[in-house]
């Protein structure tokens, strides 16, 4: 008969082996990596040095594409600014969990539980 103390075990073992898995997959993966962090500075150059925004090969096309990344740096100004300058489009439509439970109820809110399992090594 399978007991609660095997159950567990086989459920440690397993995570653990998840774990050197991953950590092993990734270290192999590493040297990869590195290696299309340098060839894309390598075609950067490229596109750069000859002025172009894309180039088509037989292998592909390799083209500049531009990003943006906002990071708040002083919650406290960005609220203030927000508020001053009726801007309350510069947040994200969602709500914390953490109020919400507090709360219990929030109109319009949906709050969804659940139960699972986990195991926490001895």
């Amino acid at each position: 008969m399978t007991t609660m103390d095997d159950c567990v075990a086989l459920y440690v073992e397993t995570r653990d082996k998840i774990k050197a898995l991953e950590a092993e997959h990734k270290a192999q993966l590493a040297p990869y990596r590195e290696a299309l962090v340098e060839v894309e500075r390598l075609i950067m150059t490229l596109l750069n040095d000859t002025g172009a925004e894309s180039m088509k090969t037989a292998h592909g096309t390799a083209y500049k594409a531009s990003w943006t990344k906002a990071s708040v740096r002083d919650w406290q100004a960005v609220l203030d600014y927000a508020v001053e300058n009726e801007r309350y489009d510069l947040f994200e439509r969602r709500v914390s969990k953490q109020v919400v439970e507090e709360l219990g109820e929030v109109p319009g809110v949906e709050l969804e539980r659940g139960v699972r399992v986990n195991v926490r090594r001895s």
